[in-house]
């Protein structure tokens, strides 16, 4: 009765701690970008060189999704099958 007691509490209390994480970005977000407490003068800075090289995913569009073929139908690619 009592682990069962504990893991009610411990996963209440992470299932909290996830809540108030996500309520404080969404606020500092609003109070910062929507509501301009602080004024945004100078727009979003350029990115350098670096940054723009960084590649993290590319997507070619006409191409199948299993082994990179051209499809024959660009409509649906395979989508409802994920296979050209």
């Amino acid at each position: 009765m009592i682990r069962k007691s504990t893991r009610r509490i411990a996963v209440l209390l992470a299932v909290s701690d996830v809540a108030a994480t996500w309520v404080a970005l969404a606020t500092a977000y609003f109070l910062r970008f929507r509501a301009e407490i602080v004024p945004i003068t100078k727009g979003i800075p350029e990115g350098s060189a670096d940054e723009s090289a960084l590649v993290l995913a590319r997507f070619n569009p006409g191409t199948c999704t299993m082994g990179g073929a051209p499809c024959s139908e660009d409509d649906d690619c395979g989508m409802l099958t994920g296979i050209c």
